[in-house]
């Protein structure tokens, strides 16, 4: 992060009280509130750090309670507060977010960081409405620092905001290519819309302060909508830039030509003018070659978690999974199951550097990695990861996996690829049996020693997760 220009940290109403007095023919209102009128899309204003992901977050889980007000998403996150419009005078506020499967609450008070007469971080464009930068303040206290949650992922921050199952659909090759099947996608796309799943994307590489058609390189958008016509022909998905500003200038972009009445009457409802904020429509094909990840949040009703960790010999790497932590899973009914594995957050922890020169040396069998050495592997921090299913009766494997692997496969995380990433996921379907199926959760480079959450997630409550003991079978290398 680079040096900011913060004046002071100052609460709420002392900066409105500073702001009227300074502003003396500007109506000004002294008296901080939660919520102004509920929850807008347009109440997000990105502050002076690089938290559009974490933005883009919380504008899914309000429009996903303005969908559905029965599960306050969004408000229910500020635990000591039920009544939305209502301000804890005293500037404590305790604010939910969730770890691997549990509920972790953090407590802060509303001394806010400003800049001049406004706040230097993410705030609301009402200058007494301050639900944004209190989340944002707890956001960054969970991970240690504001610096720590600069850059980040929309589908983490949505895991971590409502405990949902994250996943990441990469949509172009390293070389700049489509990596998808666009029917195949659309398809998907149409049926996480109507099923309510958060969704997100993030745009081609570069810095956000570029603009290539008006989309920002580099930046985190909400992605709200997905319609095409009755004959399927036009594709088009609405996204939100958390900015409240800056939007798409090609095909179906506001000022389009595209746009016929029926089409206006059709999306745009009673808003018939085009304003500039930060929301647009765009072709589907526009969407792939403009965004290089769509980022997904699904939630569903019913998870089961086990907790372990490779340590020792279970942290054998992948020449040797039959080592690895294993459990079973059994459904007591056919269905798809979300499987995610998840490592701990590395976010605001420091991360020693290997020294210019400094040897490797061996591996040890059943040594720990030392911390300089993670860090030469994986800059982040984040051990290199993968899980396989196995249709195998329960049992360990006793062969190294891989795609190519013989037999009892099912499938993998990340389309057979480890990688140095929070969280991996896949989905499954699981026929409903008495014997069970194998996951077996491999850290990839022997020695390196991490806790880990293996989750299973399904729409009914029919799913068994156990571990296997830590034994070691008879296997061949």
């Amino acid at each position: 992060m680079n040096m900011l220009p913060i004046d002071c940290w100052m609460r709420p109403k002392e900066l409105l009280q500073k702001l009227a007095a300074d502003n003396p023919d500007r109506v000004v209102c002294t008296e901080p509130a939660l919520f102004v009128d509920g929850f807008d899309l347009t109440d997000i204003v990105q502050g002076f750090i690089g938290t559009c992901y974490f933005l883009s977050a919380i504008g899914c889980l309000g429009i996903r309670e303005l969908a559905n007000p029965r599960y306050p998403l969004l408000t229910n996150m500020f635990t000591m507060e039920r009544e939305g419009a209502v301000y804890n005078s005293c500037g404590a506020f305790l604010v939910r977010f969730y770890r691997a499967g549990q509920e972790c609450h953090v407590l802060i008070d509303d001394r806010l960081p400003t800049a001049g007469d406004n706040f230097a971080f993410s705030h609301s464009k009402l200058d007494h409405e301050m639900w944004v930068a209190l989340l944002e303040k707890a956001y960054a206290k969970l991970n240690d620092c504001y610096e720590a949650i600069e850059s980040g992922m929309i589908s983490q921050a949505l895991c971590d905001l409502s405990n949902g199952a994250s996943d990441q659909v990469v949509l172009k090759d390293k070389q700049g290519e489509p990596s998808v099947n666009p029917d195949l996608l659309w398809s998907q796309l149409e049926d996480m819309v109507k099923s309510g799943y958060m969704l997100g994307a993030g745009s081609n590489t570069g810095v956000d302060s570029d603009f290539i058609n008006g989309i920002a390189q580099g930046h985190a958008y909400m992605l709200l909508r997905a319609f095409s016509d009755s004959s399927g022909q036009t594709k088009l998905v609405e996204l939100q830039n958390p900015h409240g500003r800056g939007e798409w200038d090609g095909d179906w972009s506001d000022s389009s030509e595209l746009w016929t009445q029926w089409w206006r009457n059709t999306l745009w409802g009673s808003q018939q003018a085009p304003v500039d904020d930060g929301r647009f429509w765009m072709s589907f094909d526009d969407f792939i070659r403009n965004y290089n990840n769509l980022y997904i949040c699904r939630l569903l009703p019913n998870r089961k978690d086990a907790k372990a960790a490779w340590k020792g010999h279970t942290a054998a790497g992948n020449a040797k999974p039959f080592h690895s932590p294993t459990f079973t899973v059994t459904s007591s009914k056919s269905c798809k199951v979300w499987v995610q594995l998840e490592q701990r957050d590395q976010r605001g922890k420091e991360h020693p550097l290997v020294e210019a020169g400094e040897p490797e040396g061996p591996i040890v069998p059943g040594a720990p990695m030392s911390e300089a050495k993670k860090r030469a592997i994986s800059k982040d921090g984040y051990a290199f990861i993968i899980f396989y299913v196995l249709d195998n009766g329960g049992r360990r494997a006793t062969a190294k996996l891989g795609k190519d692997t013989d037999g009892l496969r099912v499938c993998s995380s990340r389309e057979w690829k480890p990688t140095n990433v929070r969280q991996v996921s896949a989905e499954v379907f699981l026929e409903a049996a008495d014997t069970p199926y194998t996951i077996v959760c491999v850290v990839w480079h022997q020695g390196w020693e991490e806790e880990f959450t293996l989750s299973v997630f399904s729409a009914d409550d029919c799913i068994t997760l156990k571990q296997l003991p830590d034994e070691l079978p008879t296997a061949t290398p």
